[in-house]
């Protein structure tokens, strides 16, 4: 019997995730954060680590 590793995620889940106070509160800030700990000349590693998960995201 196969288990599950992770939680599907809920009708409002999905719509929050979608919304403005996502992007603007958690998402932008949870960068900015990531931003901070890196040090200048390593900024696009986090982009690359982005530009990388959104694209899989889309390939699902």
């Amino acid at each position: 019997m196969a288990t599950t590793t992770w939680v599907k995620e809920s009708a409002f889940g999905i719509w929050f995730l979608n919304t403005d106070v996502w992007l603007d509160r958690v998402l932008k800030r949870a960068i900015n954060d990531l931003m901070g700990m890196l040090p200048q000349k390593k900024h696009y590693l986090l982009f690359s680590i982005l530009v990388v998960a959104e694209a899989s995201h889309y390939n699902y």
